[in-house]
């Protein structure tokens, strides 16, 4: 979480295989006022996680993943997050076509289920970010 004084905008990870779905809401967020970078895969985004964890100003201060992706699923992301010290307290939104059921056992913070509804995917964002 960032100190009061820090006027920077709270930097996002959008995890997501579909380029389109990325990129649109990589648009919503940083027309929102957020930084937000993007990975096509859990394993790069793991790794970009590590990087930026190295420079505590550059952390993370939110991820929102895919269910559904190549080399990881987003449940692996969110299981690997959970597991290292440095993303404990990390916030983690868990989009997908799956129902929320199927994910007892996931330890995100927020639920989205495709389709995506934009405004309040914001709302989610924002609620996250303001605890």
């Amino acid at each position: 979480m960032k100190l009061p004084a820090d006027l920077s905008p709270d930097k996002i990870l959008v995890v997501d295989d579909n380029e389109d779905v990325a990129t649109m809401i990589e648009t919503l967020l940083k027309k929102g006022g957020y930084e937000v970078h993007t990975a096509n895969d859990g394993d790069v985004a793991f790794e970009l996680l590590e990087e930026h964890a190295q420079y505590p100003e550059n952390d993370f201060d939110l991820v929102i993943t895919d269910q559904e992706m190549p080399n990881m699923l987003g449940s692996e992301l969110i299981a690997n997050i959970r597991d290292d010290p440095d993303f404990k307290s990390l916030k983690v939104i868990l989009i997908t076509t799956l129902p929320q059921d199927d994910f007892q056992d996931v330890s995100f913070d927020s639920f989205m289920q495709k389709p995506l509804d934009l405004v309040l995917l914001l709302g989610m964002v924002r609620d996250l970010l303001s605890e």
